[in-house]
């Protein structure tokens, strides 16, 4: 039976405007689909493209405070008024259609969970920005405004009623706020592999390696004497790729196939595969689209290209 991985994007996510000589570009989507398209002969039959939707205010408030939804809808429309994108803290930089492209990436992981709980798919990928991983309930921090994968995280738990949840993050450098927001929760677990350990709001929390046998140790270990995780949720950071402008790791785009294909053996073993992917970091833009074909053709159990 052929196996379905859903292939999720909305358009307002490319009109994120950053300028073209910050590391989260406009450039990073059209690469991505680019190099998906230019595998298609293999990915035909595998891959659903799946349009995503704007998260509601509602659904942002599952991790959000009203308070910095509105600060961040005043950052769009700032540039708006100054016509281009500002800088509202060291790194980031928002434009008019940011407050969009922020609601929209966050649609989209819950466009893809709805669409892997309701079967038609057994996985998907969500090629949404601007990232969302270091982005707390009331503040901004790195690129990243609207958290996408806490979203979806408590949208499984409280509007899909599925748990436990696994949170996995590959980040190339150090966890991200989702081990904070999410580690305390007991319906979720959260496995960061990552350069450094720490995080800007959990110094202490530990980083495992992003390694095949890391990784395989991981999940082994941490469900010893607990039930399985229902759903899996992957923070897919690939700045974790060699060359990678803001990445600390030295991985190729092969490596990435196998972590995944691991992950994807273990999901079919333990939840049916129900898994969903997001893009997170990676901001060499060529080595990002080679990187996410390998990731897809791991979803899909596809043969890693040569």
């Amino acid at each position: 039976m052929t196996r379905l991985v859903g292939f999720v994007s909305h358009p307002d996510c490319a009109r994120h405007d950053t300028g073209w000589n910050h590391p989260d570009h406009q450039g990073r989507l059209p690469a991505i689909r680019n190099a998906v398209y230019a595998d298609m002969v293999t990915l035909f039959e595998h891959l659903v493209e799946v349009g995503g939707r704007h998260a509601s205010d509602e659904e942002l408030e599952l991790v959000h405070t009203a308070e910095y939804l509105a600060q961040v809808q005043s950052w769009s429309g700032a540039a708006a008024k100054q016509g281009g994108p500002i800088e509202v803290q060291p790194g980031l930089r928002v434009s008019e259609a940011s407050w969009d492209a922020a609601r929209a990436a966050v649609g989209c992981v819950l466009t893809a969970i709805d669409t892997v709980i309701d079967g038609r798919t057994t996985s998907a990928f969500c090629a949404s920005r601007p990232p969302g991983a270091d982005a707390s309930p009331d503040s901004a921090a790195g690129f990243c405004l609207l958290n996408s994968v806490a979203v979806g995280a408590r949208h499984l738990i409280e509007r899909r009623s599925i748990r436990p949840l696994l949170v996995i993050e590959l980040r190339g450098g150090t966890p991200s706020a989702l081990s904070s927001l999410l580690a305390e929760d007991p319906d979720v677990r959260v496995l960061s592999f990552a350069a450094e350990a720490g995080s800007p709001l959990s110094p202490a929390f530990p980083a495992l390696p992003p390694s095949v046998p890391s990784m395989r140790d991981a999940l082994t270990e941490a469900y010893i004497d607990e039930p399985p995780p229902a759903f899996i949720l992957l923070a897919a950071g690939f700045d974790i790729v060699a060359v990678d402008p803001v990445g600390h790791l030295g991985l190729l785009p092969g490596d990435v196939y196998e972590l995944t294909a691991i992950l994807r053996e273990w999901a079919d073993r333990v939840c049916a595969g129900r898994l969903v992917s997001v893009l997170e970091g990676g901001y060499a833009a060529r080595e990002l689209g080679e990187a996410v074909v390998r990731h897809v053709r791991a979803l899909a159990a596809l043969p890693c290209p040569a």
